[in-house]
């Protein structure tokens, strides 16, 4: 069972990762500013231009790197990484705005001692899985200041924290070569930056995350159970900041399912439960400081639903039917619960009884999560607060016109792709050379991808809620990166010497 399951997820993570690669060769999907889906066949000629822009890009900051020792190399990395994230943070005028608006809100409420947003009508008791989010915004919010700025400040040492995770993954999987091109890599992948503004839990749910990851192989490899508590303790407070990190978590049990015998597993099970009751707890003690039921709200069933239906945005994207259907269902839970279930098997049963109906969904669905290489980083901090001080910002700010307007947004839409594909490339060649080995850690990335994938067919999509699986990749193709070019320079050594 051990031998057979690896060998399971590697050829599945493989043949999702060819998907995602086939996808963006052929088709690109962008979202304009009023978050409307445009998909068109892709310019495999520019595309090819803009992977070998990025690959170029990446060699020849791999390479002068060389200079540098690996304490000097990460602490002029990082340094000129928080000075860029920090003066992101400072330059923009993104303001929260929909959920990340609603989140915000309660935050500053719950941080006064209000719970209004606790009782029906309010956000929160529709909405009651953003409660963890609102509550521990909040804790930095009562800590430092109701300013967002706060917020964007702490996502931005996340995303420094989200590169340094990747550099000690990618250095415990490889070597320390691999490692610094996975920094190089985390650093100029731009919707990561771009997205350092938009406050939500996302950025800093993939961080802790990764640690997480990152503490699993530690503990794998030398077997002290400390390792495995710091897993849980930041998985689970990584699940506080964004539930989808639920994935995560699945698939780290998987993995140690996978490494251990049967006794030592149940003990690790045991420890990685414990990381489940901080959601919980926390959920507990707000309902009782509310005086509210936070079990009162949209239903997850519904969310389902919404993942199997057609909308304006696309297959499976957003279309508001979750409000719709609750509010219908009087804002009962049990009874939007029931006619979600309803819904649900209705449509299952159409999807079953027309299988290529079936087969183009989900095709559409995966085409526009996957081929969209921005991640919706240019949309969600886009300034969509429309005050007179902010309109004449963006008037007079050249560099943010075009970024959201201009020829800096094609770039970026332009570049980003050739990332994707750079990516999604080395990471398919990595996978299928790497199972050869059965490299053990490799699970570790692949299993959350391949979580992440099956997770968003099913739910509600968006490019966005992608991004830390693509993320995760980043390893993977800064290995390949890495024995390209040790093999290039090899080369141009030996054509040296006999010449």
């Amino acid at each position: 069972m051990h031998t057979f399951l690896p060998k399971m997820i590697y050829l599945i993570g493989f043949i999702i990762l060819l998907l995602v690669l086939s996808v963006n060769v052929l088709y690109t999907c962008t979202v304009t500013l009023e978050e409307k889906l445009i998909i068109k066949p892709n310019n495999i000629f520019l595309s090819i231009l803009a992977t070998i822009f990025v690959f170029l890009v990446i060699l020849l900051i791999y390479k002068l790197c060389d200079f540098f020792k690996n304490t000097n190399f990460l602490f002029f990395t990082l340094s000129i990484d928080v000075l860029i994230l920090l003066a992101w943070v400072a330059f923009s005028k993104t303001s929260p705005f929909a959920d990340q608006l609603s989140v915000y809100n309660s935050a500053i409420n719950i941080s006064q001692n209000n719970y209004i947003d606790f009782f029906k009508g309010g956000y929160i008791y529709q909405y009651n899985h953003q409660a963890t989010l609102a509550y521990m915004f909040s804790l930095f919010l009562r800590l430092f200041s109701s300013n967002y700025k706060v917020l964007q400040v702490l996502i931005s040492l996340c995303t420094l924290g989200t590169h340094l995770g990747i550099f000690k993954i990618t250095k415990e999987l490889y070597n320390e070569k691999a490692a610094k091109t996975s920094l190089i890599i985390s650093m100029l992948f731009l919707p990561t930056t771009i997205l350092t503004i938009y406050v939500y839990g996302d950025i800093i749910g993939l961080c802790l995350s990764i640690w997480a990851i990152y503490f699993t192989i530690i503990f794998l490899r030398q077997n002290k159970v400390n390792y495995l508590i710091y897993t849980s303790l930041l998985i689970g407070i990584a699940i506080l900041f964004r539930n989808n990190t639920l994935v995560f978590w699945l698939a780290m049990v998987i993995y140690l399912f996978t490494q251990l015998n049967i006794k030592k597993f149940i003990i690790a099970l045991c420890i990685m439960l414990t990381s489940l009751c901080y959601n919980y707890s926390i959920k507990q003690y707000l309902s009782y400081k509310a005086g509210s039921d936070l079990t009162k709200g949209i239903p997850s069933i519904l969310f389902v639903n919404m993942g199997l239906e057609e909308g304006p945005r696309g297959n499976g994207w957003y279309n508001g039917s979750t409000v719709v259907n609750y509010e219908s269902a009087n804002d009962d839970s049990k009874q939007a619960k029931t006619l979600g279930l309803k819904l649900v098997n209705k449509r299952i049963s159409y999807m079953l009884n027309n299988p290529m109906y079936s087969l183009n969904f989900f095709a559409g669905k995966f085409i526009t999560t996957w081929s969209e290489p921005t991640y919706e980083s240019l949309f969600f901090t886009f300034p969509h607060d429309q005050s007179t001080e902010v309109i004449n910002y963006m008037k007079n700010n050249l560099f943010l016109n075009s970024l959201y307007y201009g020829t800096l947004n094609k770039l970026i839409i332009w570049y980003c792709k050739g990332f994707v594909l750079f990516i999604a490339f080395g990471a398919t060649v990595c996978c299928f050379k790497k199972s050869k080995d059965l490299t053990p850690e490799i699970l570790l990335i692949l299993l959350p991808f391949i979580g992440t994938v099956a997770f968003h067919l099913m739910w509600e999509t968006k490019s966005r809620y992608v991004y830390p699986a693509f993320v995760l990749l980043f390893p993977l193709a800064s290995i390949y990166f890495t024995s390209i070019s040790d093999k290039l320079s090899s080369r141009l050594i030996d054509k040296s010497l006999h010449n």
